[in-house]
């Protein structure tokens, strides 16, 4: 129910859109804090092609593919123009704005229309749960508990250990992309639906 979605999102503009359009996106960076020389390394993209969840999850396996991988993302987000995130509107489209702008590839990521579920759950469960992490909201919405999952302050590193020897957890940190983003349609539907 997306006029659900956009009253709880403060965002009018959210009400005539649909699940087509949506692109459930997560990242994977070089650090944490931001800045200029913050790369993204990992992007997982989904959307629905009729009633399939479509999954992609794009890697930088040299600095060199940057500006392929920024055209493939910026594809995807003119073909479904509303983001869907856990804390992107703060964080994700912001890493992605600066690496579009360093090769010069156009894209509408910094557009009103974006669904950040950080801010959904938030409005809609804060004063009953502890937090609202995106495992809380796994956990309590979904029933989902991740094991042995890489805690996302330790991709940066695991990356940087891969780039230098080859010796970088990426494959646990792609799983916990793939997770991450898995989650996002899921929960989507869930608060979306939510009475």
């Amino acid at each position: 129910d997306f006029a659900r979605l956009a009253a709880l999102s403060k965002q009018p503009s959210l009400a005539g859109a649909d699940a087509g359009q949506c692109l459930f996106l997560d990242t994977e960076t070089t650090g944490l804090a931001g800045g200029a020389g913050t790369v993204v390394f990992a992007y997982g993209l989904a959307f629905f092609d009729g009633d399939t969840l479509v999954l992609e999850q794009l890697f930088l396996r040299d600095f060199a593919e940057e500006p392929a991988m920024l055209r493939h993302v910026a594809r995807r987000l003119a073909e479904h123009p509303v983001p869907v995130t856990y804390v992107g509107k703060s964080y994700d489209r912001h890493r992605i704005a600066a690496r579009l702008a360093v090769h010069k590839v156009e894209a509408p990521v910094l557009t009103e229309r974006h669904i950040d579920l950080y801010h959904v759950v938030r409005r809609r469960y804060g004063r009953q749960w502890p937090d609202c992490r995106l495992r809380t909201a796994e956990e309590r919405l979904l029933g989902l508990a991740r094991h042995d999952d890489l805690p996302g302050s330790e991709a940066p590193a695991a990356f940087l250990d891969w780039i230098r020897d080859g010796t970088g957890a990426v494959d646990r940190v792609l799983e916990h992309n793939r997770l991450d983003v898995l989650s996002l349609a899921a929960l989507l539907g869930v608060v979306g639906g939510a009475t």
